[in-house]
């Protein structure tokens, strides 16, 4: 990674630190639920077979778990490698990076339009209203050149992620796919459970509802397991954060 890409990477994540604490302070996220729901209505209201309104209905789970997961975590899915399952990360870094393509095609197309307003105008075409087309075309050039940076900045900062992440998935992931396939059968128990009362709940079960539904020792003991690690994952996040924090 060069020099650039290392310092747009440090930018990224700081804004990222500042958006979740915004987001937070502000509730934001109970927004963007509620938007997904709107979503979610939407598509189910044009939905022409069970099958179809079965597909959306796990698509909108998946996106709320997301957006639940995010909120709870201070990260977005797609700044953040998940070595356990790459092919999310991936599919998620080239979701990003098609939205800083078009973004980028449509910076352009606006610069050209602020180009030819920008000549227009000095060639007394606009009459009376020549300076204030003048002064908006150059705002507009001076706002799609920025604009322009950033996603052309983005696009070079998800390609190397994608390539880092792709020969994670042909090297590295092969061995720890054995760990992953085990920890999973490890789990069948809880899952099992778990699945059904996500399937039978209009959105997600809340934790509580969760821990309701498991009936033996065993299944409960993999909850708490579970939950244990992601209370592990947030307290080492925090105190490398800290540790960031110390050190400059």
């Amino acid at each position: 990674m060069n020099l650039f890409l290392k310092k747009f990477k440090k930018a990224v994540f700081y804004l990222e630190k500042i958006k979740f604490k915004f987001a937070d302070k502000f509730h934001l996220n109970d927004y963007a639920i509620k938007r997904l729901e709107k979503q979610y209505k939407h598509l189910l209201a044009k939905a022409k077979s069970e099958d179809e309104k079965k597909k959306i209905n796990s698509y909108y789970k998946y996106r709320l778990m997301l957006l639940k997961k995010e909120s709870n975590r201070g990260e977005n899915i797609n700044y953040h490698f998940n070595k356990d399952n790459p092919l999310e990360t991936l599919y998620w870094l080239n979701i990003n990076k098609n939205i800083h393509t078009k973004g980028l095609k449509h910076n352009l197309i606006k610069l050209l339009i602020e180009i030819l307003l920008l000549v227009l105008s000095m060639n007394d075409l606009f009459g009376t209203f020549e300076s204030i087309v003048n002064v908006l075309s150059i705002l507009g050039l001076v706002k799609e050149s920025i604009s322009m940076c950033i996603n052309g900045s983005c696009i070079m900062l998800q390609n190397y992620n994608i390539d880092r992440v792709e020969k994670y998935i042909a090297g590295p992931y092969q061995k720890r796919k054995e760990k992953i396939e085990r920890k999973a059968v490890e789990y069948v128990p809880l899952t099992e459970v778990t699945s059904k009362v996500i399937d039978k709940s209009d959105g997600l079960p809340t934790p509580s509802e969760m821990l309701a539904s498991l009936t033996t020792d065993e299944q409960k003991e993999l909850f708490l397991k579970l939950v244990r690690q992601e209370l592990k994952y947030r307290k080492r996040k925090e105190e490398t954060s800290k540790v960031k924090i110390l050190s400059k």
